[in-house]
């Protein structure tokens, strides 16, 4: 629901829904997790876009091409062209100015999601994963009680 709302909230094509590093080294602090990382910090990628317009549909070759190597964020960035590569890696560029950049590219708007909930970060296809996600899960119930 968070997200929906949220991806509503401003005109764009296209909403990916992230959450900062900081948040979920907090809340995760013994997980391994790949985070995106720009001038202005890290981000994680949350599984969660939004095709809001028909434009939006540009995206998803792209989208492909970033999913089959989201473990290797440089081969995406270098997708973007060589300029992007090399101020990626040397995190020259913010989140902000990559997705304009992005946009630019596909010809289209995307815009970050920030969302407040580190525990989408938790894929479950590792044991660890299904661990971690259990005990949230645990602690949601004890709580509610």
């Amino acid at each position: 629901d968070a997200f929906c709302r949220a991806a509503a909230l401003e005109p764009a094509d296209l909403a990916v829904g992230l959450l900062d590093e900081a948040s979920v080294k907090a809340r995760f602090p013994d997980s391994v997790r790949t985070f995106w990382r720009f001038r202005d910090g890290g981000y994680k990628a949350c599984n969660l876009f939004a095709l809001l317009t028909p434009r939006s549909a540009e995206a998803i070759k792209l989208w492909r091409h970033a999913e089959r190597n989201r473990k290797k964020p440089w081969k995406v960035a270098a997708l973007m062209g060589p300029g992007l590569l090399i101020s990626f890696l040397l995190r020259r560029r913010s989140l902000g100015e990559l997705m304009a950049h992005l946009s630019a590219r596909i010809g289209t708007t995307a815009r970050p999601v920030m969302l407040p909930f580190p525990e989408i970060a938790i894929d479950v296809d590792r044991r660890a994963d299904i661990t971690a996600a259990e005990a949230v899960l645990a602690q949601r119930r004890a709580d509610s009680r």
